[in-house]
Order: structure tokens, then sequence, then C-alpha cells
């Protein structure tokens, strides 16, 4: 799976465990990232990291999506 320059990916739960995970995988593999979870600061740190270590796009979103 590689990303072609414009593709993007949001994942929803990015906080930590899967969806973490999912979303360094797509970084990894050139996507770009959209991260939503409810703790701001875990995701804008994940965001400039993932950034810096893979060269992608990445944006984070605090929102609680449970109701």
């Amino acid at each position: 799976m590689t990303a072609a320059s414009d593709d993007v990916v949001v994942v929803v739960g990015a906080g930590e465990g899967v969806g973490a995970s999912v979303a360094r995988r797509f970084a990894r593999e050139g996507y770009a990232v959209g991260l939503v979870a409810r703790n701001q600061e875990r995701i804008g740190a994940m965001a400039a990291g993932l950034a810096e270590e893979y060269g992608v796009a990445a944006a984070s979103r605090a929102a609680d999506v449970t109701d």
C-alpha cells in the first residue's frame, strides 16, 4: 500500500492503541493523516511527530464522537 500525493486518511480514536497504530502505519506509507481523539495534547504531539518522522502532512482535532 503506497499513497498517491493527495491521499488523506482520517483516523478516529488516534490517541492510543489500535487507532494510534493505524495512524502510524498510514503515515509510514506516505498518507497525509488527520487524527481525531478526545485528548488534543496527545494527538497534537503525535501529529507533530508523524510529520517530522515520515515527512507527511498531519493535523489533529479534539472531538468526542460517542454521541
